[in-house]
C-alpha cells in the first residue's frame, strides 16, 4: 500500500470567536454567595474556579518567513523620495557576436544553400549580412570569426555598407588570397574577435561605448490593523481573561504584516503597476522577485518517469543549471543562495542520499541552510515554506495542490542583488488612535511602505518543474 497523506492542512485551525477562549461562562465554574460561605469562593462572588488553565498560550503557525528574514537582514537598504524608484545598470563589456540574415547573392558568405537561385560562389572576399542592430558591433578592422559546416573561419573586415535595411560586412581572408568557406547557413552567428588594425598609416577613430538601462520599482503600502473594544480592554486588564488577549492580537497583527511584506517581495507580479482609484488616488503595485526573475533567465525540466520521480533526470537538471548559471555568468558570486519549495526539497533528499553534494547544514538568523556544492560553484538551499500554500506554479503547492512540482529561485541575497526600497521616514511603524473622538473602540495598526528590487537579475535564475515529457 502506497503512502496517503493524513493532514488536511488546515490554515487557522484554532481561532475561534472573542471571548470564547480563557473565560467561562457555564454557571457551575463560578463562585456563589453559598461558596463564599464556606470559603470556596473567597476571590469573590461571579470569581472563575474549578478550572485549571494554563497561563501561557500556545501559538501554531503553518510556516516561518524565511524570505523576510533573509532580505531585511543580507540585502542593501535604500531609501527613495517617491513611489517610483529607478535604478541603472551599465555593462562593462560590448556585444561580441551577431546572427546572419539571409540575401539571395552570390557574393554572400551566409547564402549557402545550394537550392537558392544565386548560391554563394567561394571568393578571398565575400559579404556577411547582419541586422541593423548587429551591424552596430562590428567595425572595419575588426577581425571575425563565422560558423562554418565543419567548426570556424576567420576573417577581417574591410567595409561595412548598409544593405537594404541590414548592414552588410565585407570581409576578406586573413593571408588576403584564401577562399573564405561559405557560412553554416543563413542564420550562422559571427564573432568579433579583437580590432587588428593597419600599423603604418593613420586609420579613422570608431569609438564604440553603451549606455546604461533603467529599471524600476514601484514602493508599496502594506498595511494592518485590530482594534479593541473598551469591554474587551477591562476583561482583560482585570483578569476575567485567563489570557492576555490584547498581546496575542498585537502579536498576531505583526506576524500577518510580516507575511504580508513576504508575499509582497515574493508574489508581487512579473511588473511594476499602477491603479488610479475613483477619488484620484493611487495603488502601487512592486514586482514579485519569483516573476521578475523567471522573466528574464527561466529553466525548466521534467523529474518524474513514469509518474514516478527519477533521480536521474533530477540530477543532470541541477547540473546543468548550475553549468549556465555559473559557469556563463561567471562573474556573479560563488556563492549563491537558492530558494526552494518543500517539493524541491525533497527531491533533493531523494537524489542525492547519505548527503553527497552537501557541505552540512548550519542556521543563518534562525532560518536553516544546506550547502550544495559541485565545480561550478556553491548554492546554499533555502526552504520557503511560504510556497507549501502559495506556490509559483499553479496546482503545486503540497497545502492545497493536485499536481506537486518543485521550484528554485537562484538568487544571490547581498548588497550587490538586492534593495529595500523604502519612503524616507515611512519604515515599519505602528500607531494606536480612535476613529473620530469615539471613545469605545481603540485601533492598533502597522504599516509600511516597502519595495523589492533586485539588480544585476543575470545572476540569479529560475528552475522549475514540468509535466512529464
Amino acid at each position: 500500500m502506497g503512502y496517503t497523506a493524513g493532514n488536511t492542512y488546515e490554515y487557522s485551525p484554532n481561532n475561534s470567536d472573542q471571548f470564547e477562549i480563557a473565560t467561562s461562562f457555564d454557571p457551575s465554574l463560578f463562585g456563589s454567595v453559598a461558596d463564599r460561605d464556606v470559603a470556596q469562593g473567597e476571590t469573590g462572588v461571579g470569581s472563575q474556579m474549578m478550572r485549571s488553565v494554563a497561563t501561557k498560550l500556545a501559538k501554531y503557525r503553518p510556516y516561518d518567513f524565511t524570505f523576510d528574514t533573509m532580505s531585511q537582514i543580507f540585502g542593501n537598504f535604500e531609501p527613495t523620495g517617491q513611489r517610483y524608484h529607478e535604478w541603472g545598470e551599465g555593462d562593462v563589456l560590448l556585444e561580441y557576436a551577431g546572427d546572419g540574415v539571409a540575401l539571395d547573392q552570390t557574393d554572400v558568405i551566409n547564402n549557402p544553400d545550394a537550392g537558392n537561385t544565386n548560391t554563394y560562389v567561394p571568393n578571398d572576399q565575400g559579404r556577411f549580412v547582419v541586422s541593423s542592430a548587429d551591424g552596430k558591433i562590428f567595425e572595419i578592422w575588426d577581425k571575425v570569426r563565422y560558423e562554418t559546416a565543419t567548426g570556424y573561419a576567420h576573417a577581417l573586415v574591410i567595409d561595412k555598407a548598409d544593405v537594404n535595411s541590414d548592414v552588410a560586412l565585407t570581409l576578406t581572408s586573413l593571408d588576403g588570397s584564401t577562399n573564405l568557406d561559405p557560412a553554416d547557413s543563413a542564420t550562422a552567428k559571427i564573432h568579433r574577435l579583437e580590432p587588428n588594425l593597419p600599423v603604418e598609416f593613420e586609420v579613422e577613430p570608431k569609438p564604440r561605448k553603451s549606455n546604461p538601462d533603467m529599471y524600476f520599482t514601484y514602493v508599496e503600502e502594506i498595511r494592518r490593523e485590530i482594534y479593541m473594544s473598551r469591554e474587551l480592554s477591562n476583561l482583560t486588564n482585570i483578569g476575567s481573561t485567563r489570557y492576555d488577549l490584547i498581546a496575542h492580537y498585537q502579536e498576531q497583527l505583526f506576524n500577518e504584516f510580516r507575511r504580508d511584506r513576504e508575499v509582497q517581495a515574493l508574489a508581487g507580479g512579473a511588473l511594476p503597476q499602477k491603479f488610479e482609484t475613483t477619488n484620484g488616488d493611487t495603488v502601487w503595485s512592486s514586482a514579485g522577485v519569483y516573476e521578475r526573475i523567471a522573466g528574464v533567465n527561466k529553466h525548466t525540466s521534467d523529474f518524474k518517469t513514469s509518474g514516478a520521480f527519477d533521480k536521474d533526470k533530477f540530477k543532470d537538471a541541477i547540473r546543468k543549471f548550475m553549468l549556465y548559471n555559473y559557469g556563463g555568468e561567471s562573474d556573479g558570486p560563488d556563492i549563491r543562495d537558492g530558494y526552494i519549495c518543500p517539493v524541491m526539497a525533497s527531491y533533493f533528499d531523494e537524489a542525492w542520499e547519505d548527503i553527497q553534494r552537501f557541505e552540512g547544514n548550519d542556521f543563518v538568523a534562525g532560518v536553516r541552510v544546506n550547502r550544495y556544492s559541485n565545480s561550478q560553484g556553491i548554492m546554499d538551499l533555502i526552504q520557503i515554506p511560504l510556497w507549501s500554500e502559495l506556490h509559483p506554479l499553479k496546482d503545486a503547492s503540497i497545502r492545497n495542490g493536485n499536481s506537486l512540482k518543485g521550484v528554485l529561485m537562484l538568487l544571490p541575497m547581498d548588497e550587490e542583488h538586492v534593495y529595500r526600497h523604502e519612503l524616507s521616514g515611512m519604515g515599519p511603524r505602528q500607531e494606536i488612535f480612535k476613529l473620530n473622538g469615539g471613545d469605545r473602540n481603540e485601533y492598533q495598526r502597522v504599516e509600511g511602505s516597502q519595495g523589492l528590487g533586485i539588480r544585476k537579475i543575470q545572476h540569479a535564475g529560475v528552475l522549475a518543474e514540468i509535466d512529464e515529457v
